[in-house]
């Protein structure tokens, strides 16, 4: 990805992006101290169980896009990030 944001930006940009826009909740998201800036989704919650694969690939995959987009921004992206 070229953008001005950092690896570690980037990561917590697309989990607020998850978080927000398509309510999938990851380590960066919650700022769980000491956690890896790591994308993770546990497929062991009900919740997943419970959905279908292809929606949750749809998700992962929109918000990707969203995420791409919104990196080439670095003033929105805070906003995201930090409000």
């Amino acid at each position: 990805v070229e953008t001005e944001l950092s690896k570690k930006d980037c990561c917590f940009l697309w989990a607020m992006v998850l978080l927000k826009d398509f309510g999938i909740i990851t380590i960066p998201a919650v700022g769980m101290p000491g956690a890896s800036a790591t994308i993770r989704i546990d497929l062991s919650t009900q919740d997943v169980i419970d959905m279908d694969l292809n929606s949750l690939y749809e998700k992962i995959d929109d918000s990707f896009e969203e995420f791409l987009e919104l990196s080439q921004d670095v003033e929105k992206s805070k906003e995201l990030i930090f409000y």
